[in-house]
């Protein structure tokens, strides 16, 4: 059975974070995926909604090739 590696575990917290200068999609200013509220609170409330462009491009196609669901209006 594969090992469950959790966010905070310290094997990921090692990884370094390189920029790369890719442009961020706040998901406030969109209207094509599903959010909530931040889970940590006041201190993540500011940054919560941003993703780099190409993993919010990723996560449109995943929602995309999700079956089709009645899901509340945006």
């Amino acid at each position: 059975m594969n090992k469950i590696i959790y966010i905070a575990d310290p094997e990921i917290l090692s990884i370094p974070i390189r920029e790369n200068n890719e442009p961020l999609v706040d998901l406030k200013d969109q209207t094509q995926l599903l959010f909530a509220e931040s889970p940590e609170g006041d201190l993540s409330e500011n940054c919560y909604t941003k993703l780099r462009k190409s993993v919010f491009e990723k996560l449109c196609k995943a929602q995309k090739d999700l079956p089709k669901r009645n899901l509340p209006s945006l």
